[in-house]
């Protein structure tokens, strides 16, 4: 999250700016009829001035949301997909640095459990190899 906010900010823009590593800044997309999958979707591509790089943003026509987002440099031959879901708020403990701390200590820890600790899935779905051992499986 550090890497991402930026003071007072946090948007799309700062997600493409720190996946891009700062080679897709002051870029306006432009619509992209060609990558477009259906009706209710478009597709906009933007091309960084200071390199080969560029993005492409996938939005819900209607309500203008995005919902997905590939970055590319064929310079380097990286690329980013992230899919963005807006889900229901989490649970408050999801942000207590209090509850996080007292966790951590836990000896039966691993990488994944930490880093999606106290995350709830929408649709309930188990999220970490601790959520599958709390159901027994």
């Amino acid at each position: 999250m550090r890497l991402l906010a930026t003071p007072g900010e946090f948007s799309l823009e700062t997600v493409i700016r720190s996946l891009s590593a700062g080679k897709l800044v002051d870029v306006t997309p432009a619509m992209n009829a060609q990558a477009a999958l259906g009706e209710d979707l478009v597709v906009f591509d933007a091309q960084s001035v200071i390199s080969p790089g560029w993005v492409r943003i996938y939005a819900l026509r209607e309500s203008k949301l995005p919902v997905g987002l590939r970055i590319w440099d064929p310079a380097e031959g990286f690329s980013v997909d992230a899919l963005i879901t807006y889900a229901q708020e989490q649970p408050e403990v999801f942000f207590d640095p209090d509850a996080f701390a007292w966790k951590l200590a836990e000896a039966d820890n691993n990488e994944t459990s930490l880093a999606y600790m106290f995350l709830k899935d929408p649709g309930g779905q188990v999220v970490t190899p601790r959520d599958l051992r709390s159901q027994g499986q």
